[in-house]
């Protein structure tokens, strides 16, 4: 796995100046492998897989390997989205797209040029509704086809292959982009403004004119402000700009202390613990209240969506609907089951469950934390619960408070470790 490091360290005076002096360094919760949540500030990357952060007047340093996130991601609906191939996606002004790249202006890294080789899809209207968003999400981005497809914001879908422009000085000068399907020929321009998303055919049946860069494991997936969210192989900082090696294989750069402005979530992708959702669950049974029955969400919620909690959006985690529950076996391996509770924000402050673990030792099954009645109005709860020497364990979701209305339980990051 490639090195986070910098080529050079920032001097302390400068940290603690710009510490001071800009609102960038907002404490931010923090989730750390081993301690309970708390409030820190990120003052630098530092070199061998490692962070400085700042709790109240002090600073210390943390390794990657002990972070599980800083910050939170929160995504956007204001501009257009580029999703890049490996993860990733990049939120930004379109600007142009021509035969070999796809030009954008960024508010955290100013003027891009992305190949297309890396560029999976482009969202140009994402849409204010926050669950329609997340599935138009997830729909395009399972779209592994052989041709490119322009979406309409009508609803029509149209299959074929974006044609370059003849003069590529003036590709979408006017606003458009070329398009041709086999029905019609030659190729037509359809306004951009009609398109609420275009997406590229699967990398291995495009015809590729340059070598892309040898793609390292990225290490971090850092969140901005402006909804951008990068998968980053290596960071690379000084006292004026900072550089992200990002995965797919663009290098992208800004100004130090835009970049830390902007920066709102570093996320790593956690070597010392076991999320859940990674894990292939033994057994899941849900009880209706009356006839519908709710399948479990893995990494999303039960709708369909992204786990959505107070305004933040998280990765990992499971969906479950009342009266529900889902066991996983665990084998004797770990000492702690930590997770953070809460109603998905689709509920819009409905929904009340019992959030509730047992565990299995020698056969028998034994209830080991009970939460409080939590609502829609409840910000998330964190919970610990010991699990040393068990061999299996069941989460269950309870009703609560008006049968089953919206019951949209999630167990953001659920986790387990040593």
């Amino acid at each position: 796995m490639s090195s986070v490091h910098t080529t050079a360290c920032i001097a302390a005076a400068f940290l603690i100046q710009s510490v001071r002096g800009q609102d960038t360094y907002t404490t931010r919760q923090t989730l750390t492998v081993s301690e309970a949540p708390f409030e820190s500030r990120l003052v630098t990357f530092l070199p061998n897989h490692q962070i400085q952060l700042g709790r109240g007047d002090a600073t210390h340093v943390l390794a990657l390997s002990d972070l599980i996130s800083w910050g939170s991601y929160t995504d956007q609906h204001r501009q257009p989205y580029v999703y890049l191939r490996g993860g990733g996606v990049l939120t930004a002004e379109f600007i142009r797209i021509n035969a070999t790249q796809i030009s954008l202006y960024s508010q955290v890294f100013a003027e891009v040029q992305i190949p297309h080789s890396l560029v999976r899809a482009i969202v140009f209207a994402p849409g204010a509704n926050a669950l329609a968003r997340d599935r138009f999400r997830k729909q395009i981005l399972s779209n592994n086809t052989n041709h490119d497809t322009a979406y309409f914001t009508n609803g029509d879908t149209l299959r074929g292959a974006y044609v370059a422009a003849a003069n590529p000085s003036r590709a979408n000068a006017t606003g458009r982009i070329e398009f041709r399907t086999e029905q019609r020929l030659p190729s037509f321009s359809i306004p951009i403004e009609r398109l609420s998303a275009l997406t590229f055919r699967s990398q291995d049946a495009r015809e590729l004119h340059t070598e892309p860069k040898q793609r390292a494991p990225s290490q971090l997936s850092l969140g901005f402000a402006d909804g951008s969210q990068l998968h980053v192989a290596v960071v690379t900082t000084d006292q004026t700009r900072i550089q992200l090696d990002v995965n797919e294989g663009l290098t992208l750069s800004a100004p130090a202390t835009t970049f830390h402005r902007q920066l709102t979530q570093i996320r790593t992708h956690a070597p010392r613990v076991t999320f859940l959702s990674d894990l292939k669950p033994t057994s899941y049974k849900h009880i209706p209240f009356l006839r519908r029955s709710w399948t479990q969400g893995t990494d999303e919620n039960v709708l369909g969506g992204r786990l959505r909690c107070a305004g933040t959006v998280h990765a990992k985690g499971i969906g479950m609907h009342s009266a529900s529950r889902i066991t996983y076996r665990l084998d004797q391996k770990f000492r702690w089951f930590q997770s953070e509770i809460a109603i998905d924000q689709a509920a819009d402050n409905r929904g009340s469950v019992i959030f509730r673990v047992f565990l299995q030792r020698d056969g028998e099954w034994t209830s080991t934390y009970t939460s409080p009645i939590l609502r829609g109005t409840n910000r998330p709860l964190a919970i610990k619960v010991a699990v040393a020497q068990a061999d299996a364990i069941a989460l269950l979701v309870e009703f609560a408070d008006r049968g089953d209305e919206c019951d949209y339980a999630n167990w953001v990051n659920a986790r387990l470790s040593n």
